[in-house]
Parts: C-alpha cells; sequence; structure tokens
C-alpha cells in the first residue's frame, strides 16, 4: 500500500490520510471482533483510557509521523524504514520492558534484517 498510494499521499494532508485509514481499520475491526452491545459497553468502561492512549500514541501518532515521512522519501526508502519497525518495537520491548525474546522470535528478527 506504501508503493501505491505514494502518488496520492503527495498532495495530501498527512492527517486527513490518518483519519480515514484509522476510521476504515477501526470499522473493520469491530465489525470482526464485535460480540454483543454489552460486551462493547463493558470494554468501553472498563479500558477507555487504555484503548484512547493505545490508538493515539501506537496508531495515529505513529502513523502521521510515518505518512509525512512518505512525502519526504521515496516509496522505496519508506517501505525499507517500515520494515524495520517491528525490530525497533522489539528492541523498545526489550530495553525498557526487559522483555524476553524466545529462539523463534530472534529468528524470525533475523529474518527481517
Amino acid at each position: 500500500y506504501i508503493l501505491l498510494s505514494r502518488k496520492w499521499l503527495a498532495t495530501q494532508n498527512p492527517m486527513i490520510a490518518v483519519f480515514y485509514i484509522q476510521v476504515f481499520a477501526g470499522l473493520a475491526l469491530f465489525a470482526k471482533s464485535y460480540e454483543s452491545a454489552s460486551r462493547t459497553q463493558l470494554v468501553v468502561e472498563k479500558g477507555a483510557v487504555m484503548i484512547l492512549g493505545l490508538a493515539f500514541i501506537c496508531s495515529v501518532l505513529a502513523m502521521t509521523l510515518f505518512q509525512s515521512g512518505l512525502q519526504k522519501l521515496k516509496s522505496l526508502e519508506a517501505s525499507l524504514l517500515s520494515t524495520a519497525e517491528p525490530l525497533v518495537g522489539i528492541s523498545l520491548a526489550t530495553l525498557f520492558f526487559q522483555e524476553k525474546l524466545a529462539s523463534l522470535q530472534i529468528v524470525g528478527a533475523s529474518l527481517v534484517l
């Protein structure tokens, strides 16, 4: 999608692109995971602050920065940088949260490199 959307995104405000991407991704995820109205209400009541925080930091902020960078980089460069995203996440989790990687995860990270 990065390679295909580069031309369209070159002339668009990154915030508008992120808005549409997030809305449609959210609707798709909601449709797939919907169980009942009472379950949805329970999740919102118990975790609204965490959900909003995760949504903003992990999705909106990250995607806005990525879309802004996509306007300044070539599609190939942006694709290569986005490939490193899981490795950065693993590195930060290991550094800040003392997460331990299983052997299979190390193999997977090596394959990404």
